[in-house]
Formats: C-alpha cells, structure tokens, sequence
C-alpha cells in the first residue's frame, strides 16, 4: 500500500510540474501555482520520492536524516504558504502528503534480518 500511494504521489507531481512547464491555461492551473520556484520542489520532491521508493531497507542513518530534513523543511512550507493563501489547493494537498511519505521513510524502523535472527536463536552446547 505504501508502494502505491509513493509511486501515485510521484505521477501526480510529475503531472502538476507538465501542466506548469507548458503553461496552458487548463482549470487544473488554477488550483496550483506555476512559478518556476514551485516547478522546481516538485523536481525536489519527485526525486526524493524515487530516492524512498528505489532503495531497500535498512536504509543508511545519512540517507534517512536527508529525507527527514527534506520531510520537515517541506511540511513547513506547506503550512507556512497555506496560512498566507499563498499556495493553492492541489499544491498544498500533494506537498503535505508528500512530506508524510517522507517524513514516515525517515523515521522507520530497524528491523533485523533473517540470518541474525536465525543466528541468535541457535542454542550452543
């Protein structure tokens, strides 16, 4: 389920940043912003999402303090632009989901694999 929700996250950033880049007048506009600024974190946003979704657990402390820091900046900026209407409908509804992704990526849990589980329930005589 977290697998779809990543991978339809994705398409519809990618979708949103297609009709920003041409510009055409399309009632999806205008429920979004289209300034470059915008194009540019949903570019942002799209590749730290394919980062969580190409990569395996466990994943690296570095890797999940980056996309913690990505995760917070974002939900900030989420909320900071919704107070001030400065952000549009479907940008702040994408932006915060995308923010939760991450920020649940980052916060996940080491788990222990297999084989060391195997290895310490073997008894020795």
């Amino acid at each position: 389920m977290k697998r779809i929700l990543t991978v339809g996250t994705i398409a519809v950033l990618f979708v949103m940043m297609i009709a920003a880049l041409y510009g055409t007048n399309t009632g999806f506009n205008l429920f979004m912003n289209t300034s470059v600024e915008h194009i540019i974190a949903r570019a942002v946003l799209i590749v730290s999402l394919l980062a969580v979704a190409l990569t395996v657990r466990p994943r690296a402390h570095m890797f999940r303090a980056a996309i913690g820091f990505i995760s917070i900046a974002i939900i900030i900026f989420t909320v900071s632009q919704t107070v001030t209407y400065s952000l549009g409908l479907f940008d702040s509804m994408v932006y915060f989901l995308s923010g939760l992704i991450l920020s649940i990526e980052a916060l996940e849990a080491e788990e222990p694999s297999t084989e060391q589980a195997v290895h310490h329930s073997i008894v020795r005589l």
